[in-house]
């Protein structure tokens, strides 16, 4: 025995790692040369075991378990296993197919760590004068540039030895792997380095690569591939220019070119990656020693903005301030961090110029070389300086379980596009230029929302009704326990109140309030204002009377309809007061107004962030798009018509012009559907829901039931409601639909033929039982907010689906979705973004408030003809078939413990448990300023859950640091009059549990804490714990 010294860091680990997981080949690399030179087996088989004999790491082994540490034992003498087959009787083919086999056989024969040395030589004969020479060993002895180093010193000897040149005995280089271990340790315990790092690791931001494809465990063995992203030589040429005229190496124009597709991949600014680090000694012979001196180091650098050449020097600073600091070893790092991984994306550049020695080896010609090597990242960007042509080159290499070639191929893609504009426009903004490639930006932008189709415009909503009256007079319009209208008589008792409304100055643009209950007044009321040619603003008698009164007050109200029970529970208010069960002139004769497509038809008050409510105005221009496109989309109008008001005379059949002309980009229903025959209105008529039940309904001749105040929040009423009335249409929010499911029998809902759920996270889980229990019925997701009237996209459930959400599918007829950075900039397929909406469900915006109109509408930066954009506030991402996923909102994301959390995700997988009816999670604030996860769940039928059982099954799907730190169990979830959950009433867990509950959870958290913590908890000198209690 020669030495004995303890392992490095990253020796350990990849020794480890490779004992828990021996099957397989992760750190198991293989490296080739292929060469053209005079072979002679005995000379070679010298040169080996001459390089063998100076360097000590191939003549190590390891001892793991006979002494206090495991140490690394260096041996003076080693057997070299040295092999040499000979190929040359095959045939080129045969040969690469038997080289191969060979490799895949090799990668799975293990090493015996106590047996030196962990290095293999093979030779593969292919000609008389050209072979493949073969290095194969672990990690655990030798890194990238000592690998090339080997090589380089290895062929210059078996080059002078065939030239007959011999090699005096030689000391081994001054400095030996030993003081590489040395040094590691001193950096292990200087608090220097551990501050920094504290300091650089503190309130971090854990960037993911987005899936397109769902995994099934993140904890799935790996499977390593490579794409080599193609940089050409004129490219390579400006980058170096690039770098001359940054004054910095080459290396920080490629490392500030990963960090920029890492941004563009996370949509961060606050970027975290890994950056593979040379640990060497800067000492005489330090290039020369061979083993591990690698170091994984996290690369933090914040964005904010600039030139491309400021971002490259910021680059250049961050590295050399960390320079001093790289040898702290990466597993020491994931202990500051609290045991969580760092990072998942590495950078690594090379640049062996230690090979340019070979060009001047004598009468050898290197024809080609290979490493396969893996990594245990889940994505690792290798950038290589070509010492022969002097190019970048660059490998993507990723664990195909996580990311598909396809995406990998994007990936690359963004690598390309991003060295391009740097070096083409190096004074250019970085952060507001598209980094995607032409294609995928045209596909985006423009094919995606390819969805302009033509439609009836030139006519009003309550047009389009007495359109419908003059087509089914006598047909049901809508019912109420036991009242009935027809459309005649629906029509009739409108017209005189609209009459009455005009005599009070109700035209165009004046906005009227409607409070109501749910009854057929409600239902007159809408139209015979719409019919006055004024705007109905709703208002549900249940909302606190400050908020009515606040409402009416922002309108301006000239006049409240009402009834008469509710008129002594009104707010007192300047507007006059008319009561809907009033008597009225009876006036059969539809009102004349001048109200165009461009007027106000309502007004609907969504919650604001900071409390006051904001009006939405929507046009009639609006609700005839939307109602269009609804009719186009469900109802297969090949076979519907309608009849036109008189002006609208000599136009196109409406009935036509309502069908999309193809399928290709907007939301599209590939079954036919039948036309709506009876609709449940579940939806309060003061959610923007009621519009798309209450318009279709009544613009295609159906039957509109409406349950009496309280009914439609009961299940069993709903039921009754269904099959009484053969309800063909039913539309929820998701939560309500999943209860009918859960509680009614599927006899009692074989009417319905349409299934729509929106307003809500939808769960997959809901449209497998959908499926079972209802399978000749079809179920839609849709998507929209009151800002775009009602939806902007839909998703048809009849398509399978992996995922844990279901998507919201693709726009709708004549609208646009666009999902765009901070910088208005396309983000890529499977990346999330912020949903910006366009197109002619766009609203005016909101009454009263000009600066929220302008913050929120903003002009349509794809669009020269003057069209706007609502910035919604919602995050979604495009999957790569073109539908689009709903992530949640921007207010729903949460930061802790440096892991960017998405609360919808966790919600849909809690809603996966059996026993699990609803389930919501919020972030809480504890006095201490820590942030928890909190879960709020209603079990099924009253089941006794636990918070343990809810804990356990979500550790099988999801990181542990998306675990809520409590739960708590309610009889059901607070709910907005919109039927919403309301989040902000969601009691704390700790008001939910008795005083014993409360004494063991205090027990649990004090068992859990650090002596530091309980000490600045208490604030006292010195804490004892014992046995005594």
């Amino acid at each position: 025995m020669e030495d004995a010294y303890p392992l490095a860091r990253i020796q350990a680990g990849l020794i480890y790692h490779s004992q828990y997981t021996p099957d397989s080949p992760m750190y198991h690399d293989i490296f080739f040369y292929h060469l053209r030179v005079r072979f002679d087996e005995k000379l070679l088989r010298e040169a080996v075991q001459q390089v063998v004999d100076r360097h000590a790491i191939l003549r190590t082994s390891f001892d793991l378990i006979n002494f206090s540490e495991p140490l690394q034992l260096v041996h003076k003498t080693v057997n070299v296993p040295f092999q040499v087959e000979d190929l040359r009787s095959l045939s080129p083919a045969q040969q690469k197919e038997a080289i191969a086999n060979w490799i895949k056989a090799e990668k799975s024969h293990n090493f015996d760590w106590s047996s030196p040395p962990l290095i293999r030589f093979f030779v593969h004969r292919l000609t008389d004068d050209s072979f493949y020479i073969f290095l194969s060993f672990h990690d655990c002895i030798l890194d990238g540039w000592s690998t090339a180093s080997l090589l380089t010193e290895l062929l210059q000897r078996y080059s002078d030895l065939i030239h007959g040149k011999t090699y005096p005995i030689e000391s081994p280089p001054s400095i030996s792997y030993r003081d590489f271990v040395a040094l590691e340790r001193s950096n292990i315990e200087s608090p220097e380095c551990q501050e920094y790092w504290r300091q650089k690791l503190s309130d971090l931001v854990i960037a993911k690569l987005p899936r397109w494809t769902p995994t099934h465990s993140e904890n799935q063995s790996p499977q390593m591939g490579v794409l080599n992203v193609e940089i050409s030589s004129q490219l390579s040429d400006k980058l170096k220019k690039l770098a001359l005229l940054a004054e910095v190496p080459i290396k920080h124009i490629l490392l500030a070119a990963h960090i920029r597709v890492m941004s563009l991949l996370s949509g961060e600014s606050d970027i975290l990656t890994g950056l593979e680090s040379n640990g060497r000694l800067e000492e005489a012979d330090g290039e020369k020693t061979l083993g591990v001196h690698l170091n994984t180091v996290p690369f933090r650098l914040k964005l904010t903005g600039g030139t491309w050449i400021e971002l490259v020097q910021q680059v250049f600073e961050c590295e050399r301030e960390l320079l001093p600091f790289r040898r702290y070893p990466y597993a020491d790092l994931q202990k500051i961090n609290g045991g969580q991984p760092l990072v998942e994306t590495v950078f690594n550049y090379t640049h062996f110029h230690v090979y340019e020695n070979l060009e001047a080896v004598k009468d050898m010609e290197i024809l080609g070389g290979q490493g396969f090597g893996e990594t245990n990242f889940t994505f690792r960007a290798e950038f290589n300086r070509n010492h022969a042509s002097d190019c970048i080159q660059l490998d993507l290499e990723c664990d195909m379980t996580k990311i598909g070639k396809q995406q990998l191929e994007a990936i690359g893609s963004y690598y390309t596009e991003t060295l391009k504009a740097m070096s083409y426009q190096p004074f250019g903004r970085y952060e507001s230029l598209c980094l995607l490639s032409e294609k995928e930006r045209h596909q985006v932008l423009v094919e995606w929302n390819n969805t302009e189709t033509e439609y009836k415009q030139d006519w009003c909503i309550h047009e389009w009704f007495e359109a419908q009256v003059a087509k089914t007079p006598d047909a049901v319009a809508a019912v109420f326990e036991r009242e009935q209208l027809t459309y005649r008589e629906l029509n009739d008792r409108a017209n005189a109140i609209a009459h009455h409304l005009q005599s009070l100055g109700v035209g165009s643009d004046v906005l009227v309030a409607l409070c109501v209950e749910r009854s057929l007044e409600m239902l007159v009321g809408i139209l015979a204002i719409l019919k006055a040619g004024g705007a109905y603003v709703p208002l549900d008698p249940a909302y606190p009377k400050s908020h009515i009164a606040f409402i009416v007050e922002d309108i301006q109200a000239p006049v409240l309809l009402t009834q008469k029970r509710l008129v002594s529970e009104l707010p007192k208010t300047q507007a006059k007061i008319v009561c809907l069960d009033s008597t009225f002139d009876i006036a059969k004769e539809n009102p004349i107004n001048k109200t165009t497509p461009e007027n106000i038809a309502y007004a609907i008050y969504t919650s604001g962030s900071t409390g006051r409510p904001k009006g939405v105005l929507v046009t009639h221009q609006n609700l005839v798009y939307s109602t269009n496109a609804r009719i186009a989309y469900y109802s297969g109008l090949q076979q519907y018509e309608v009849h036109l008001p008189s002006r609208c005379a000599g136009s196109i059949n409406a009935a036509r012009t309502l069908l999309p002309k193809g399928c290709t980009s907007l939301a599209c229903n590939p079954l036919y559907q039948e036309p709506v025959r009876s609709f449940l209105l579940v939806p309060s008529f003061a959610f923007d829901s009621s519009i798309a039940v209450i318009f279709w309904t009544l613009c295609q001749g159906g039957k509109l039931v409406i349950l009496k105040e309280g009914l439609q929040k009961d299940i069993l009423q709903l039921a009754r409601a269904i099959a009484n009335h053969r309800v063909s249409h039913w539309l929820s929010v998701p939560s309500l639909y999943e209860a009918l499911l859960e509680h009614i029998e599927a006899s009692q809902l074989v009417s319905l033929r349409t299934v729509i759920v929106a307003g809500e996270y939808c769960a997959n889980e809901l449209v497998e039982r959908h499926r079972k229990m209802l399978p000749n019925t079809s179920l839609f997701n849709e998507y929209g907010p009151t800002e775009a009237t009602v939806w902007s996209s839909v998703y048809n459930c009849l398509a399978r689906n992996d995922r844990t959400s279901v998507p919201i599918g693709r726009p709708i007829a004549n609208t646009q979705i666009y999902l765009l950075n901070s910088h208005l900039q396309p983000v890529p397929i499977g990346v999330g973004g912020e949903v910006y909406i366009g197109g002619l469900g766009v609203t005016k915006g909101y009454l009263n408030r000009a600066e929220l109109t302008a913050e929120k509408f903003i002009p349509n930066p794809f669009d020269s003809k003057g069209d706007r954009l609502y910035k919604t506030g919602d995050l979604a991402r495009y999957l790569p078939d073109g539908n689009i996923e709903f992530l949640g909102r921007t207010d729903h994301q949460v930061k802790i413990r440096g892991y960017r959390i998405e609360l919808t995700q966790i919600e849909a997988v809690l809603k996966q448990y059996p026993n699990v009816q609803e389930a919501v999670v919020i972030v809480r604030e504890e006095q201490t300023g820590s942030k928890r996860l909190v879960g709020y769940v209603v079990p099924k039928q009253k089941s006794a859950l636990t918070s343990d059982e809810l804990r356990n099954f979500l550790k099988q799907k999801l990181p542990e640091y998306t675990i809520p730190h409590a739960f708590a169990m309610l009889d059901a979830l607070p709910l907005t009059p919109n039927g919403k959950v309301d989040r902000q009433n969601l009691p704390a867990p700790e008001q939910l549990q008795s005083d014993d509950e409360k004494k063991a959870r205090l027990l649990k958290m004090l068992e859990q804490l650090s002596e530091e913590e309980v000490k600045a908890m208490l604030a006292i000198k010195s804490f004892q714990t014992n046995s005594n209690g």
